[in-house]
């Protein structure tokens, strides 16, 4: 991590048996921006944690954090954001599993803002996943732009008949 200038660098991944390896293809390989919240909360992360590591969810010992710490770890961020929910026992679990949440984060980035989104471009969201091509991106997340503007489709059609 490159937290003094606001950067997540992924350079390896770890199944969920905390077993570190290369990520998937060149593309996963991306520096990823932070934002000013997300930098305070991974330096107060990496304190809690003793320091020095430079996996973003590490133990103490540096190694990968098992899958269920990891969820454990995030439950600040998802009960911030809704996205717990109540188990059959009444306890507040992930209404998401990692790789879900991995898809909820991409359609809130990619969904236009008077839907509640961030209307973050297709490409930014792209590099942000580590998708190697455009298309998969567009794919996977197309449905969330079949909202039609018929008033800018219009506006458009009637500057180029009058031009």
């Amino acid at each position: 991590m490159k937290l003094e200038q606001a950067e997540l660098q992924v350079t390896q991944r770890a199944d969920r048996y905390s077993q570190i390896g290369n990520p998937k293809s060149p593309s996963s390989r991306r520096t990823v921006a932070l934002s000013p919240d997300v930098v305070k909360a991974l330096k107060e992360w990496r304190l809690a944690q003793g320091g020095g590591q430079t996996l973003v969810f590490a133990t103490r010992r540096g190694a990968a954090e098992h899958h269920s710490s990891m969820m454990r770890s995030l439950r600040p961020v998802m009960r911030d954001a809704g996205l717990l929910i109540k188990g059959r026992t009444g306890k507040l679990k992930a209404k998401y599993a990692p790789h879900a949440f991995r898809h909820y984060f991409a359609s809130w980035c990619i969904s236009p803002v008077n839907r509640g989104g961030r209307g973050l471009s297709p490409k930014v969201v792209q590099e942000w996943l580590g998708h190697s091509k455009i298309g998969m991106t567009l794919d996977v997340y197309g449905h969330l732009f079949k909202e039609i503007d018929h008033t800018e489709l219009a506006t458009s059609t009637a500057s180029v008949l009058q031009g």
